[in-house]
């Protein structure tokens, strides 16, 4: 009887070491890692979606098209509703003009000191999509901005949709408008700036919209979006449904401290993803910093992407 029991026993120990032994681990697949994957934009399905070969190279192949024109490394459009199709140049395009348009282009340059797409006051209404915009290398060969309103004065109306930006130590940097279906990663560094995919230092409430976009920041300091407060308040702004993640927070709120303008108003952060993919809380320091709820703010369905299961649980200020 106890040779029987001894027997049954070590089966079992036998049979349970067995089971730890094929159980395999489970893996940690993020959904910044291929955000496709999750219905997110990414390198695949932003920027310009044809041959390279297929783009006209400024200045090389043109130096002019109609309502622009190329001359000591810039590309200045003055032009009201000229439209930039289908080009690639090293050089920055500088919007004078309202209603202009640039689509299916390639703007990549060692523009460490300047925007690759920089809008002038006059620039209302430009429409930037498909396009790729970004330095050559992320130091010495960084651009400064992807996209900014140049002169610190509200430009309205700008809608920049797929567009793949990177190798930039800001990625957009606009007043009012629309940021859509983007990919803003692998920002870019001197040594000595900021790093944000989308940087505000005050938008004197103009509305922003920052909607569906891939925002990724690996490094640990500053922010994916950061809505600052030096020049003006940050009001009438909506991060909804992103996928955010990195900087030292990764999502600034405008709120009071963050800036001598701070009042913020309808800062709105719904149905976000945040993800783990670079620091264990989001940004290095935390998901968020300086977002003060009320006077019309709103923080509501952000989950987490945390290596198991992507929109898990709540991530809140």
């Amino acid at each position: 009887m106890k040779r029987t029991i001894i027997s049954g026993l070590v089966s079992l120990i036998a049979l349970i070491g067995t089971a730890f032994v094929t159980v395999p681990a489970q893996a940690t697949t993020y959904c910044a890692t291929t955000p496709a994957t999750c219905g997110f934009p990414q390198g695949s399905t932003t920027g310009y979606i044809i041959p390279l070969n297929q783009l006209t190279q400024v200045p090389q192949q043109a130096t002019s098209g109609n309502g622009w024109s190329y001359s000591n490394g810039t590309i200045t459009v003055t032009g009201t509703n000229a439209v930039l199709d289908k080009i690639s140049t090293a050089a920055g395009i500088d919007v004078q003009a309202s209603g202009v348009t640039i689509n299916q282009s390639r703007v990549y340059g060692a523009l460490t000191g300047s925007p690759g797409i920089g809008l002038e006051p006059a620039a209302n209404n430009t429409t930037i999509e498909n396009t790729l915009i970004a330095g050559t290398n992320p130091t010495n060969g960084t651009m400064l901005v992807g996209v900014k309103d140049v002169q610190g004065t509200p430009v309205t109306g700008t809608v920049i949709n797929k567009c793949n930006i990177y190798n930039t130590s800001s990625g957009i940097q606009i007043y009012q408008g629309t940021i859509e279906n983007s990919y803003i990663h692998d920002l870019g560094n001197t040594g000595t700036e900021h790093l944000e995919d989308y940087n505000s230092t005050g938008n004197s409430g103009y509305p922003v919209t920052i909607f569906h976009n891939t925002l990724l920041n690996r490094q640990s300091q500053t922010a994916a979006v950061y809505e600052g407060a030096d020049f003006s308040p940050s009001q009438n702004i909506t991060v909804n449904d992103n996928l955010l993640a990195g900087g030292g927070y990764t999502v600034y709120g405008g709120g009071i401290g963050v800036g001598s303008q701070a009042d913020p108003m309808n800062i709105v952060f719904t149905n976000n993803i945040f993800s783990q993919i670079y620091f264990a809380n989001y940004g290095s320091y935390g998901p968020d910093a300086y977002y003060d709820s009320g006077n019309g703010d709103v923080w509501s369905g952000n989950t987490s992407d945390n290596g198991t299961k992507t929109g898990t649980g709540t991530v809140g200020p």
